[in-house]
């Protein structure tokens, strides 16, 4: 799969479903399904990494866009007691 490509968390959870249907059929003694297995694996590890990261770059984006608004909010504070 392509690391560059986007995940969004219903793909996370197809892919979570198809691990779980996949390492049954290992464990039942399908032993065709093992390398499906680690690649279905390895794409839910990579779509969890992305999230993550999204998920860190929003936060960030939040917290600057707070702190934007705050030194915003002490200009203004600032201009009106001028």
């Amino acid at each position: 799969m392509n690391a560059c490509r986007r995940y969004v968390p219903s793909q996370v959870k197809k892919l979570t479903k198809q691990l779980k249907a996949l390492k049954e059929r290992v464990k039942k003694g399908d032993a065709s399904a093992e390398d499906e297995m680690y690649e279905v694996e390895e794409a839910l590890d990579k779509a969890n990494a992305i999230l993550k990261k999204g998920k860190e770059a929003a936060k960030k984006e939040k917290e600057a866009a707070k702190a934007l608004a705050k030194a915003a909010k002490a200009a203004d504070k600032k201009k009106s007691k001028k």
